[in-house]
Formats: C-alpha cells, sequence, structure tokens
C-alpha cells in the first residue's frame, strides 16, 4: 500500500516552494538593481529618461521605453554618488535576507522547520538589518558633514528617518527568540520519546 502525505503537509510544501521560487525571483530583480548604480553615478540627469517616442505625443508610431530612473535635474554628482551608496547597501541587505529566508525555507521543506540553525539565520538578519540602516545613517551623515562645510554640493538628497526598519529588525530578533526556544522544545521532546 502506497504511503500518502496528509493533504495539510502536501499543502503546506507546496506553499513553502512556492515561496521559494518568488525569493528566487526577486533576487534575480534585485541583482539587476546593482544596473542602476552606473546610471546614477554616470548617467544622472544628463542622460534620457525615455527611448523612443516623446511619451506625451499621443499619435507617435513607436513605443516609449522608459529607462526606469527618474533624476531631478537639479541633482548634483556627489548627490547621485550618496543615493547610489544607500541603493548599494539597501540591495546588497535585500540579497542577504533573502539568502538567509532560502536556507530557513529549505530547512522547513526538509521538515526540519526548528533547526537550531533557523534561529541563528534570523538573528543574522537582524545585526545586518542593523548595520546596513547605521550604514545609510553615516552615509548621510557624511554627505552633510562635507557638504556643510563647502566640499561638495548634495544638492537633491533626499533622507527620512523612518521606524519600519529598526521594527523589521525586532521581528527578526523576536523570531530568532521564538526559533530557539521552538527548537529547545523539539530537542526536549525528542529526548522524552
Amino acid at each position: 500500500m502506497l504511503k500518502t502525505e496528509p493533504k495539510s503537509k502536501s499543502k503546506a510544501l507546496r506553499s513553502v516552494s512556492m515561496l521559494i521560487t518568488l525569493l528566487k525571483y526577486t533576487r534575480a530583480i534585485l541583482i539587476l538593481n546593482y544596473l542602476a548604480v552606473p546610471y546614477y553615478l554616470f548617467a544622472g540627469s544628463n542622460w534620457p529618461k525615455y527611448i523612443g517616442s516623446n511619451p506625451e505625443d499621443l499619435d507617435a508610431k513607436w513605443p516609449t521605453l522608459y529607462l526606469g530612473i527618474e533624476v531631478s535635474e537639479r541633482m548634483t554628482q556627489s548627490a547621485l554618488v550618496i543615493e547610489s551608496l544607500f541603493l548599494l547597501i539597501s540591495v546588497t541587505f535585500g540579497i542577504y535576507v533573502i539568502a538567509q529566508m532560502l536556507a530557513i525555507l529549505t530547512n522547513v521543506q526538509n521538515d526540519n522547520a526548528f533547526a537550531r540553525d533557523n534561529g541563528a539565520r534570523l538573528r543574522k538578519i537582524g545585526f545586518v538589518g542593523a548595520a546596513a540602516q547605521l550604514s545609510i545613517y553615516f552615509v548621510w551623515l557624511t554627505g552633510a558633514v562635507l557638504q556643510g562645510v563647502g566640499v561638495i554640493s548634495a544638492e537633491g538628497v533626499e533622507m527620512g528617518l523612518s521606524t519600519a526598519p529598526w521594527i523589521g529588525v525586532l521581528i527578526a530578533f523576536c523570531l530568532a527568540t521564538i526559533f530557539r526556544h521552538g527548537t529547545d522544545l523539539k530537542e526536549e521532546q525528542d529526548l522524552t520519546v
């Protein structure tokens, strides 16, 4: 007689497989964002924002292909460098998080959701997230100081302080604690059986 998995387990494994696929596509899109950095640095506001016909010409025969990044005309080269650094930090952090999440989901797919290294991975996400956010603050502060003393002109750089990244860091640490506790309970149960 064939052994079949319960429907709920097979449905959960399909969900995990779909999440893994989605994360892989997201990682590919983030890697493509690295291509925006040379555009920021070298093209700036001097390159066209679109290729093809004038986007305001409704009777145009050729479609308009937008290049994607809208750079303000008044943005200086120093501001573009600062914005590029923001982008590099954010995209690199995103790729790191996706790599950690893929490893966690692979453990879940292998029926090892409460592996001890899953909690460690979540803790790493928290620490790297905090470091990424502090790096963004450092780049912004350095740019502000250099502009203040007149070394550069970083007109057009926008920096907003948001609590969202820090809430994400706290969520990663909370989940790491939950995973650690779940792992302890699982190991305790395995010893008693």
